[in-house]
């Protein structure tokens, strides 16, 4: 069995977080606020078990199209990685700073830029449809012979590099800002202050931000968060909320090119006497009771490891094993977030996700599809 490399990751993400929540309170700064690092991993591990799907959008075109290159790097090649590492920072700029400027695609990224406070939690809170559209950024680096392997660690590479940019921790780094992305960098570009909106979409090097007119420097203190907040503490409902959002505006369109138009304008685009629904009252946020705390907090333990458990089996299951595992997973994300929004139907919720996962437990057990 292959062990996916996640697997290794999760300790030592949970290992970091737990040393900057350690130095934030030890500094006397509200670096965490738990129920939000709370939806922060349910986002992050709901963007893992959709992956399993989904992230053969990336590699299997790829391969396709590698066949059609005029000329092959060897896996071996230095000059593979170092084209493929450049090349891939290079598409994810692109794919990044469009995914700003295009509704539909901002629906899918918004997730990401959700919480208002900036710590090493928000590193894990992931799109879980963004994977739909981004595999095409990439595709450009098959025609140049660049090796799936060596395509797929770059990518890897790039998104560990990004991990530790979701930090208020660290300062400036005048010796390797000019070139590289940063803490501070970043900080800039989740900040929902007017002069920091669309800045700094680079991966690992800001010389694309640079050179395209996108760069700005950290100067007045960030305000993170969106330019309309999310109050809900639910982070399998947070991929789904700017959807919700485009679909009302554009049932209220008067024509079916502004219906349209709603999903493929940037942003800031309003149509003429348009009014923008509120969210619904359902899922405004309550304040979470302590039990319902450390209920969520022992919840998401539990689908950490799971899902690593699914993650690392992944090969060696059934797909309908697979889906159902998924499903579970995201249903038990789903129950945690509406016991932290303090929802009505969390408990009910919850006592039905209980009873389905032991009778499919009891099921999965006495069919022996762990022999």
């Amino acid at each position: 069995m292959t062990v996916h490399p996640i697997v290794f990751a999760v300790p030592v993400y949970a290992l970091l977080i737990a040393l900057e929540l350690w130095q934030g309170r030890r500094k006397g700064s509200d670096v965490y606020d738990i129920p939000e690092l709370m939806a922060n991993i349910g986002s992050g591990l709901g963007q893992l078990l959709t992956d399993i799907f989904l992230g053969l959008l990336y590699t299997v075109p790829y391969t396709f199209l590698l066949r059609a290159a005029p000329f092959a790097f060897s896996v071996r090649d230095p000059l593979a990685w170092v084209i493929g590492f450049i090349g891939v920072d290079f598409a994810f700029y692109w794919q990044h700073r469009i995914s700003h400027h295009v509704n539909v695609l901002w629906a899918a990224h918004v997730v990401h830029h959700q919480p208002e406070r900036y710590n090493l939690g928000v590193a894990l809170r992931q799109p879980w449809f963004s994977g739909l559209t981004n595999w095409v950024y990439y595709q450009p680096l098959a025609l140049l012979g660049i090796p799936v392997d060596v395509f797929v660690g770059c990518v890897a590479v790039n998104l560990a590099y990004q991990f530790y940019l979701h930090t208020c921790l660290i300062g400036k780094m005048p010796r390797v800002e000019g070139i590289l992305n940063t803490p501070s960098h970043h900080r800039v570009h989740h900040g929902r202050n007017p002069e920091y909106l669309d800045r700094n979409f680079g991966g690992v090097f800001i010389v694309w931000d640079r050179l395209f007119g996108t760069f700005h420097a950290e100067e007045a203190p960030v305000e993170y968060g969106t330019t309309t907040p999310y109050r809900s503490m639910n982070g399998v409902w947070a991929n789904f909320d700017y959807v919700w959002h485009l679909w009302s505006r554009s049932r209220q369109q008067k024509h079916l090119t502004s219906a349209l138009y709603v999903w493929l304008a940037a942003p800031g685009w309003k149509a003429e006497d348009e009014g923008i629904p509120e969210p619904p009252a359902s899922m405004q946020r309550r304040q979470p009771t302590q039990g319902a705390i450390v209920y969520g907090a022992l919840s998401s333990l539990v689908a950490i490891i799971a899902s690593a458990v699914l993650i690392a089996y992944q090969e060696s299951l059934p797909f309908p094993e697979r889906v159902v595992g998924v499903g579970l997973i995201i249903w038990a994300l789903a129950a945690v977030g509406g016991l932290l929004d303090g929802q009505r139907w969390a408990k009910r919720y919850e006592l039905a996700r209980v009873v389905v996962l032991v009778a499919f437990s009891v099921w999965f057990w006495k069919s022996g599809r762990l022999a």
